[in-house]
């Protein structure tokens, strides 16, 4: 994994965003582009136009991301005061773990896998938008996937984030 290199390839972006007077942007952008980065992204600067960035020069290119990277930013805003929260691809999109356990996720449909536990499998699917989370015809108690439809809003996907980490507090922390 390039992780090795993101460090000053992101401060060399965070440079030209900040050159190129979109310092408050730039923050931002530098941030994605690392999570992007150390997910699967390449980042290529080929010197010509303005690229997915809007910088003079400078191109991301996508490769393997195959979820909703809005949702992923929204996801990481509400985690962002949690503590030993990590990223990890799976499941053919992103996943969230706390204390090395799934929380929540990103489906490769970009719905929302929130881990709820079996004894609240069933008050979860009670809710709107909702569906038993089911791999390759498996149905796993104790996962449900939202909708898009049921997160569409803060205030919709708040409740959901908090409730897959409440369940993955519950277990003991791996490695």
């Amino acid at each position: 994994m390039p992780a090795a290199g993101a460090g000053p390839l992101v401060f060399g972006l965070l440079q030209r965003l900040v050159a190129a007077g979109l310092a408050e942007r730039g923050a931002l952008l530098a941030t994605r582009t690392l999570a992007n980065f150390l997910v699967g992204a390449a980042i290529s600067d080929r010197g010509r136009g303005f690229g997915a960035t809007g910088v003079p020069g400078l191109d991301t290119v996508r490769v393997g991301m195959a979820y909703d990277e809005d949702l992923a930013h929204r996801i990481r805003e509400l985690l962002a005061d949690e503590g030993g929260v990590t990223e990890k691809a799976m499941f053919g999109g992103l996943a969230f773990l706390v204390g090395g356990n799934m929380a929540v996720g990103i489906s490769n449909t970009d719905e929302l896998m929130v881990r709820v536990g079996p004894d609240a499998t069933d008050a979860a699917l009670s809710r709107p938008h909702t569906r038993l989370f089911d791999m390759s015809g498996r149905p796993m108690k104790g996962w449900v996937l939202v909708a898009r439809e049921g997160m569409k809003t803060k205030r919709q996907l708040a409740p959901w984030v908090e409730r897959g980490v409440r369940f993955a507090r519950t277990l003991p922390a791996k490695g």
